[in-house]
C-alpha cells in the first residue's frame, strides 16, 4: 500500500493506473529508461555541485563534470532504484553519450552563474500532512530569495509542455505551506543544446484547490485496489515513455482480459 502522495506517483497513476501498480506497489523490476538514467545522472551532478557550494566547499565545474562521469560510468543512480535492472541502453554507446550530455552540463553551470543563480538548500525533502493527505516531495533547489526551482533534462522542449508541468508547482507549494514562484529549468539536447526557463506562481487558493478538491479522490482512487490501463493510444504509452510497456503491450491483451484490466497471463 502506498503511504504517501508524492507528485510522481500522481502524475504516473493519472497517466496510466497499472503503471502506478506495477512501479509503486508490486516494485516490479524493470531497466532503468536511457533518458532517465542521464537526467538522474546529470540531476545528482548539479546537486552535489550545489550543495558543495552551500556547505563552504566548492566545487569547480571542471569537477563537476569529472562527477558527472564517475557517475555515469559506475551508473551510481542505479543505487537509489531497487527495483532498477541496469539500463536500456537503446543500442547505443554509452562513451558517445557522456560525450554529448557533458557540454550541456556545462553550459547550464555557466547560464546559472550569469543568472545569479544563489541556492539555500538543495534536495530538500518535505512531509506534510495536509487537511489528513500525507504529502511528500524532494524539492531540486530553494534560491536565496525563495524561488522553487526543478531542473527537466530533454530531447526537445515540447515534451515538456504537458499537464504535468501544472501540477507539479501546486505540489510543493502545499509541501512549503505557502504560494511559491517556480522556475522550470530545461536542459535541452535537440536541436541544440540549449537551457530555457518557465515561471509559475502558486497562490493560496490554488494550494487549496489541490489538497481540497483534486487530491483526496485521486488518493482514494490510488488504494481502492483496481488499476486499470491507459489509453494506448497516448503519448506516455509507449516504450520510450513507459518503462514497464513490454508488461502489457499498451493493453493488447486486454481484449482477451476485460476492458481496463491486466492480462490473465500476468496476475497481480
Amino acid at each position: 500500500m502506498i503511504k504517501s502522495l508524492t507528485y510522481a506517483a500522481t502524475k504516473t497513476y493519472l497517466e496510466c493506473a497499472y503503471r502506478f501498480q506495477l512501479i509503486y506497489l508490486e516494485q516490479r523490476p524493470a531497466p532503468v529508461a536511457l533518458s532517465l538514467f542521464l537526467g538522474s545522472t546529470l540531476h545528482l551532478a548539479l546537486a552535489t555541485f550545489y550543495q558543495r557550494g552551500i556547505e563552504g566547499n566548492p566545487m569547480t565545474c571542471r569537477e563537476c563534470e569529472s562527477f558527472f562521469t564517475e557517475a555515469l560510468r559506475k551508473q551510481t543512480v542505479l543505487q537509489h532504484m531497487p527495483s532498477a535492472q541496469g539500463v536500456a541502453w537503446e543500442d547505443r554507446d554509452p562513451r558517445s553519450l557522456e560525450a554529448e550530455t557533458l557540454p550541456l552540463l556545462r553550459l547550464y553551470l555557466n547560464w546559472a552563474e550569469k543568472t545569479g543563480l544563489s541556492p539555500a538548500c538543495v534536495e530538500r525533502e518535505v512531509r506534510r500532512t495536509v487537511g489528513g493527505l500525507p504529502i511528500y516531495g524532494r524539492i531540486d533547489l530553494i534560491d536565496r530569495s525563495g524561488i522553487v526551482i526543478d531542473w527537466k533534462t530533454t530531447q526537445a522542449y515540447a515534451e515538456q509542455a504537458e499537464a504535468g508541468n501544472v501540477l507539479q508547482p501546486l505540489f510543493y507549494a502545499a509541501l512549503l505551506g505557502r504560494p511559491i514562484e517556480f522556475h522550470f529549468h530545461y536542459l535541452h539536447k535537440l536541436p541544440a543544446l540549449e537551457i530555457r526557463w518557465e515561471t509559475r506562481s502558486v497562490s493560496r487558493s490554488a494550494i487549496q484547490w489541490l489538497t481540497q478538491e483534486f487530491l483526496p479522490p485521486v488518493w482514494e482512487a490510488m488504494r481502492c485496489g483496481v488499476y486499470p490501463y491507459a489509453d494506448p493510444s497516448s503519448r506516455t504509452c509507449s516504450p520510450s515513455c513507459c518503462d514497464h510497456w513490454g508488461t502489457c503491450k499498451g493493453g493488447a491483451l486486454r481484449s482477451d482480459a476485460g476492458a481496463g484490466k491486466p492480462p490473465a497471463s500476468d496476475p497481480v
